[in-house]
């Protein structure tokens, strides 16, 4: 094998180190850098009540977090799928609320405990009653205790064959109903009309939201809701109008931003105080006997 020459080596040098000059910066660039090339997503409904406007619904997607304004509402979440958490953030009491399967658990096995121990002192007022009185509130209270137990209906689904166009894109027709009744129509639209990950972020909020909720009614042993209602996601496809007909409601995609998003808003203010409900029971209220004058 013919020895390479001093020359050469020198250039085959100079060629290796010149090619690690540009690449290896480039390659840093890209794994610091790799969030920004992740599009972040920013959706804007309009909202309707009762056919008049309202504050519009806002939905701001960056990485592993989800922030949402509902309705320009006083609270507004952030969803952390790294964390499982949910947070409810009050900037006017310049408070907020944590919340995990954990934290759910608690507060619901206290709250059912609260509302063991007020049953059973409206029991005890109830049966200082006239009798007449007192079988007919015992058998309303027995009721209402039955009422928190009945099986939610279930929801057939319609789908239409004919499609709309909302920002010029196409979307299917569903239609949610409760025997004859019609409660939900939604048009959904295939879910890469946003960025892939953050779609799967957006679907992975309104899932915690729904974990939390069942896992509420669970320990409550109260009937779970089998459809969420509020949620934007429908059959791994982005919602882009939803309209419930009990109330009136309705909110449709208006906006789609990718620029990018002050990575502030997905951060809870330093100065602001974390709340816990369990600190805070309500007080148990005395019970007023019906038809009676309370002042």
């Amino acid at each position: 094998m013919p020895a390479t020459s001093p020359q050469r080596i020198t250039e085959a040098t100079i060629t290796m180190y010149h090619r690690l000059f540009y690449s290896v910066p480039l390659i840093i660039s890209l794994c610091l850098y790799h969030g920004s090339i992740k599009a972040d997503t920013e959706l804007i409904y309009t909202q309707q009540t009762n056919s008049v406007f309202g504050n519009p619904t806002i939905i701001q997607i960056q990485g592993s977090k989800v922030r949402m304004e509902r309705n320009g509402g006083d609270l507004y979440l952030i969803y952390d799928h790294n964390t499982q958490t949910l947070f409810s953030i009050n900037p006017k009491n310049q408070t907020y609320v944590t919340n995990t399967l954990a934290t759910i658990r608690a507060r619901t096995e206290h709250l059912v405990a609260m509302q063991q121990q007020f049953t059973q002192q409206l029991k005890k007022q109830i049966e200082e009653l006239p009798e007449r009185q007192r079988a007919a509130t015992l058998k309303r209270l027995e009721q209402a205790e039955k009422m928190l137990k009945i099986p939610q209906p279930k929801f057939a689904i319609e789908y239409d064959t004919k499609t709309d166009l909302i920002l010029g894109k196409p979307c299917k027709i569903a239609r949610f109903k409760v025997r004859t009744q019609l409660m939900r129509t939604l048009c959904y639209a295939p879910h890469s009309i946003i960025n892939a990950e953050d779609f799967q972020q957006l679907k992975a909020m309104f899932e915690f939201m729904n974990q939390l909720a069942q896992e509420a009614a669970r320990i409550q042993e109260q009937a779970q809701t089998p459809i969420n209602l509020n949620s934007l996601i429908f059959e791994d496809s982005l919602i882009l109008r939803n309209h419930n007909t009990i109330p009136d409601t309705q909110e449709e995609l208006s906006v789609i931003n990718t620029a990018p998003l002050d990575v502030q808003l997905f951060t809870i203010p330093s100065d602001y105080a974390e709340l816990e409900p369990n600190n805070q029971p309500p007080s148990i209220p005395h019970f007023i006997p019906l038809n009676a004058n309370p002042y």
